[in-house]
C-alpha cells in the first residue's frame, strides 16, 4: 500500500474487521443470557454476582485503552488486533477446557476476553479511521450494524449447542468463533498510514500553503517552486540576523551614553 493512498482492498479489509469484532463482542456478551441458569446452579451464586461477572467482559473491553497504549510501543494495530483475537478465544477455550470450581475464574475468564475484545476494538476503529478518513463516521455507523446481526443470531446459536451438546461444545464452538479474528487480523495492511499523511491533507482541506519539504514530495519533479522557497527562507533568516545585531549594537551604545551621564 502506497503512502499517499489507500486503495479499495484495505478499506475492504479494515471494515471486514471492524464488522467481525462487533458481531462477536455484541452477540458473544448477550449469549450469556441462555446459559445463565446453568451457572446459577453450578456456582450456587446470585444473579448480582454473576451479572457483575459477564459484565466485566464488557467493561474491561471499554477500558482497554491504557493497556494497548502501553503495548502500542512494542508492536502495530495490526499485531494487537491478532493477539485481542487470541485472548477473546482463550477465555471461552478456558472455561470449556478446564473445570471452574468457583465464581472467580469466571471473572478471570470473562476479563481475558473482555480485554482481548478491547485490543480488536480500538485496533479496528484506528484502521477505519486511517482508510475512510472524510467518510469515517459513515463506515463507523454502519459497522454498528454487526452488533444486531450479532445479538440477534448468537444466542440463538449458543441456546442451540447447549441444549444439544452441553456447555463445554457452547464455549468451545465460541472460542472457535473468536479465534476467526487472528486471520481476519492478517488481512489488515502491514504499513499503517503516517501521521504526516494526515497532516498534509488537512492542510490541503484548510487551503494552507505547503513546506517546501511538503512540495518536494509531492512533485519531486519540480524543484524550482521548492529552490525559490527556501531561498526567502533564508534571506529572512538573514534579515532577522542583521536586525539583532543592530538592536544588540543600539543597546550597547545606550549604555555607553548612560555610564557617561
Amino acid at each position: 500500500m502506497e503512502r499517499n493512498e489507500v486503495t479499495r482492498l484495505a478499506k475492504a479489509n479494515t471494515f471486514v474487521a471492524r464488522l467481525l469484532c462487533k458481531f462477536l463482542f455484541s452477540g458473544s456478551v448477550k449469549a450469556y443470557g441462555v446459559i445463565l441458569t446453568t451457572f446459577l446452579d453450578d456456582f450456587k451464586t446470585t444473579h448480582f454476582i454473576l451479572g457483575c461477572s459477564f459484565a466485566l467482559q464488557m467493561s474491561s473491553c471499554n477500558m482497554a485503552s491504557p493497556l494497548v497504549k502501553f503495548l502500542r510501543r512494542f508492536a502495530e494495530y495490526k499485531t494487537l488486533y491478532m493477539f485481542g483475537g487470541m485472548l477473546a478465544a482463550a477465555g471461552y477455550f478456558c472455561r470449556a477446557i478446564f473445570p471452574m470450581n468457583g465464581i472467580w475464574e469466571l471473572f478471570i475468564y470473562s476479563a481475558i476476553t473482555g480485554i482481548g475484545f478491547g485490543l480488536c476494538n480500538i485496533s479496528s476503529v484506528v484502521y477505519m479511521e486511517r482508510a475512510f478518513r472524510d467518510s469515517f463516521p459513515t463506515a463507523y455507523s454502519i459497522s454498528l450494524f454487526a452488533a444486531y446481526f450479532g445479538i440477534a443470531i448468537l444466542p440463538l446459536l449458543s441456546e442451540y449447542l447447549f441444549k444439544s451438546f452441553g456447555i463445554r461444545v457452547d464455549m468451545t464452538v465460541f472460542g472457535a468463533l473468536c479465534f476467526m479474528l487472528v486471520p481476519v487480523g492478517l488481512i489488515l495492511p502491514s504499513k499503517e498510514l503516517k501521521s504526516s499523511d494526515k497532516a498534509q491533507q488537512r492542510r490541503s482541506e484548510e487551503h494552507l500553503p505547503l513546506t517546501a519539504e511538503e512540495m518536494t514530495r509531492r512533485n519531486p519533479n519540480n524543484n524550482t517552486a521548492s529552490s525559490s522557497i527556501m531561498d526567502q527562507n533564508r534571506e529572512l533568516s538573514g534579515y532577522d540576523r542583521q536586525r539583532e545585531t543592530v538592536s544588540t549594537k543600539l543597546e550597547s551604545t545606550e549604555n555607553l551614553l548612560e555610564e557617561k551621564d
